[in-house]
């Protein structure tokens, strides 16, 4: 006799597919070439950009939820 399995929802077999298809593209190949210099140069300063934004905008949110802080009255 089968044994009998409730469906999976969606999300789940969404997330499933999702994983697999996610896995399928960043295999690599033993013969696949890795990026050039060049390549590798402009990701390093696209995530420093990045990052460099982010602690930006961090820390300018800081700044202002303290201020906003010190405008609100006591109780």
């Amino acid at each position: 006799m089968g044994s009998v399995r409730a469906p999976l929802p969606s999300g789940v077999l969404h997330g499933r597919w999702l994983q697999g298809r996610i896995r399928q593209e960043t295999e690599l190949s033993a013969d696949a070439l890795g990026p050039s210099w060049e390549e590798l140069e402009r990701v390093m300063l696209a995530v420093r950009l990045l990052v460099h934004g982010l602690v930006e905008f961090i820390q300018n949110f800081s700044k202002k939820s303290k201020d906003t802080a010190q405008l609100l009255p006591a109780t």
